[in-house]
């Protein structure tokens, strides 16, 4: 992924710092690095398939936590009708 990247180390950092703060989007890490949001989108997939990789049995939640998941986010349209709650279309 790194090979003939035209990343510096500093855009890097700051994206690997921000994915596993997993509280900054794609935009805010883009307007902070200088990238654009699909290279910063591109790099997160890249870290989000590395992170499955080192602890691929790990699940989410735990004794005393909670996790909810938003069903209307994971469903097609079907025959194009509705809106979608991602964009607001």
């Amino acid at each position: 992924m790194l090979y003939n990247a035209r990343v510096t180390p500093y855009q890097y950092m700051v994206m690997i710092v921000n994915f596993l703060q997993s509280g900054k989007n794609v935009k805010h890490v883009a307007r902070a690095t200088g990238l654009t949001p699909v290279t910063v989108s591109r790099y997160y997939g890249y870290f989000r398939s590395v992170a499955a990789f080192m602890n691929p049995n790990e699940l989410i939640g735990g004794p005393g936590i909670t996790v909810e998941i938003d069903e209307c986010l994971l469903m097609k349209r079907k025959y194009h009708r509705g809106r979608n709650p991602a964009t607001g279309e």
